[in-house]
């Protein structure tokens, strides 16, 4: 299944999961520690394996989405735009690769992808790296003029709505959704990683400990302990 016209799977048990999709940087000033949980909460519901994440992160007293989008990567960005995204978060190019497997159960619009079908460069219409029966199929939902934004594509063509590595295996028949996703395969610095995360017991292992890694990011010496995860304790 590819395509999603409605929301039948994930949302509502794993909307924070989805808020990691292609970096995960909205975590690093927004509710951290809510999303954490969320995420291994989903992960375990999508039948993955959990992890245990360190205790002790205070919530700030002030959250901005538009701050969060300004440091999450573009679904156009190549293999080097996506590693120095995360260096800047002191996250190795490794960890970029392991935390791009939460795509496993994300899902992208067409706005987001439609230059890989239409205007991809001066000599391809279409991106040559996107596997050419699936660039079929996300034209017939995504027209040139007049697609839908409201549909939800499936990044993990295989197993969506399953915390898995399925979504590497994707990435070497060349059913990467974003220019983010398949450039992880193309480039000869991150394709082994991408092959050998193929393992599932390699990955449920590697994506714990970079989970554990990520949520040092950022870490704030002030904040305060929310009695409501989502919103500021009153004074």
């Amino acid at each position: 299944m590819l395509i999603r016209h409605s929301v039948n799977v994930c949302r509502g048990r794993a909307t924070n999961l989805f808020h990691l999709s292609a970096f995960g940087s909205k975590i690093f000033n927004i509710e951290m520690k809510l999303t954490l949980l969320s995420f291994i909460l989903a992960s375990i519901q999508l039948n993955g394996t959990g992890w245990v994440v360190q205790g002790g992160r205070k919530d700030g007293t002030y959250s901005s989405a538009a701050a969060a989008q300004k440091d999450l990567p573009l679904p156009t960005f190549d293999a080097s735009q996506l590693i120095d995204a995360f260096a800047r978060r002191g996250l190795s190019t490794k960890q970029m690769v392991v935390l791009s497997g939460s795509h496993t159960v994300g899902i992208g619009h067409c706005d987001k992808f439609t230059e890989r079908l239409y205007k991809f460069s001066k000599t391809h219409d279409t991106d040559p790296t996107l596997n050419a029966t699936l660039a079929k199929q996300l034209k017939l939902e995504c027209p040139r003029q007049t697609f839908n934004t409201t549909i939800e594509i499936f990044i993990d063509t295989i197993t969506p709505g399953q915390f898995d590595s399925k979504y590497y295996v994707g990435l070497t028949r060349r059913n990467g959704l974003f220019t983010s996703d398949q450039t992880l395969f193309e480039d000869s610095r991150t394709q082994k990683l991408v092959e050998s995360l193929i393992s599932e017991r390699l990955f449920d292992s590697e994506f714990g400990e970079a989970m554990r890694a990520l949520g040092r990011v950022g870490v704030k010496t002030e904040g305060q302990v929310r009695g409501d995860c989502c919103k500021v304790n009153d004074k």
